[in-house]
């Protein structure tokens, strides 16, 4: 497991966060928002992926 993933999943939050702010659409906003939220939670099982993994 890489923490490139992270990374790689960490820039859309900006992006989704920007949208959920700025979209006409009702529809788009709440699609931006399910991405926003989505992306965390993969950040968070991904963080405690590496962790469990790392020696101590």
């Amino acid at each position: 497991m890489s923490t490139n993933f992270i990374r790689h999943h960490l820039t859309l939050l900006p992006r989704a966060d920007r949208c959920t702010d700025v979209a006409f659409h009702e529809k788009l906003r709440a699609l931006c928002d399910t991405m926003y939220q989505g992306q965390l939670r993969e950040i968070e099982t991904l963080t405690e992926i590496i962790e469990d993994h790392i020696p101590r």
